[in-house]
């Protein structure tokens, strides 16, 4: 299945007229990452990797990227490459990120453990990435934390029966 193009190809960061606008670009090219990650989780968290260097430290588009490829390197079940992307949170104390990356590791971490079957933690472990989770989040980090939490529940109801 050859396709001309790769669509977990970053494509390069174009020259914009306002900052908002190229971060605005970034964050839609994560978006655009993630989604075609679901059937691809390794290439997708490896597409990630190489736009890490576009994005600014301890910016929002670095936990957005940092965020969703935690979450993918889970999907490929990676879970030691999942949690050495949560440690990086643990390097955000004191930034004006500093909840919404605890609530990042934290979401990451739930889905490793999920997936490993350790369900009374993950369970913990969503719970308090949702209670970290900033008020002012976007609908779609809002989305990714309610979707993980319902995962985790469901393979926690899968167990039960």
């Amino acid at each position: 299945m050859a396709s001309s193009s790769s669509s977990f190809d970053p494509v390069e960061k174009t020259d914009s007229a306002t900052p908002s606008a190229s971060q605005a670009a970034l964050l839609q090219q994560i978006a655009d990452i993630e989604h075609d990650g679901d059937s691809h989780p390794r290439e997708a968290a490896q597409a990630l990797e190489r736009l890490l260097p576009a994005t600014a430290p301890f910016s929002r588009e670095r936990l957005e990227l940092l965020t969703v490829r935690g979450l993918m390197l889970t999907f490929a079940s990676e879970p030691e490459a999942a949690d050495k992307v949560a440690q990086m949170f643990d390097n955000w104390v004191g930034t004006p990120h500093a909840n919404a990356a605890a609530a990042a590791a934290a979401l990451v971490r739930a889905r490793a453990r999920s997936l490993s079957g350790n369900l009374r933690q993950a369970d913990a472990l969503v719970s308090e990435a949702l209670a970290r989770l900033p008020a002012d989040s976007p609908p779609l980090t809002r989305l990714r934390y309610l979707f993980t939490q319902v995962r985790v529940k469901d393979d926690g109801g899968r167990l039960e029966d």
